[in-house]
């Protein structure tokens, strides 16, 4: 997106990007899914490619945001599910003793139709927590609470992490 884009630009981050597939039909939601599809794959063949290139990773999938936006909240379940699926059953190999975190930008409640103020879950790894099989909404809610200026001093400089 062009704000992420140009945040990108504006920290001196190199930005890897890739044609997005054509609109085929009025089936908006199809090309969504061939989107994400295609962003997973680019992501993870960028991820390998540069793994001792850079310290860091920014990665941004987009569609996820659309259908809170539509109000669908089974399309943006089936989209959450691609992406742990596909890409972070990639991450959970690939990450070693790398750290990792995982959050949204905002919330975007189906209900509301739009960006909300919420709290968005976080997600760290290593974590020094009980080890889970999946991270739910009920893990997201247990879990430490702290601004998103601090999102990177409490997960990634953090000492004993």
């Amino acid at each position: 997106m062009p704000l992420e884009k140009g945040i990108a630009k504006a920290l001196g981050m190199h930005l890897y990007s890739f044609k997005y597939p054509k609109l085929k039909n009025i089936d908006v939601y199809e090309n969504l899914y061939a989107g994400l599809k295609k962003a997973i794959k680019k992501a993870i063949k960028m991820l390998k490619r540069n793994r001792k290139k850079y310290d860091y990773f920014y990665i941004h999938f987009k569609e996820c945001d659309i259908p809170g936006h539509d109000n669908l909240p089974l399309h943006k379940i089936k989209m959450i599910e691609i992406l742990d699926q596909r890409f972070f059953s990639f991450l959970r190999k690939f990450i070693k003793d790398s750290k990792l975190v995982v959050t949204a930008d905002h919330a975007t409640p189906c209900k509301m139709k739009a960006h909300s103020a919420d709290p968005v879950p976080v997600l760290t790894y290593p974590s020094k927590t009980k080890k889970e099989h999946r991270f739910t909404e009920i893990q997201a809610l247990q879990g430490r609470k702290f601004t998103g200026r601090n999102l990177l001093k409490n997960t990634l400089y953090k000492k004993d992490s």
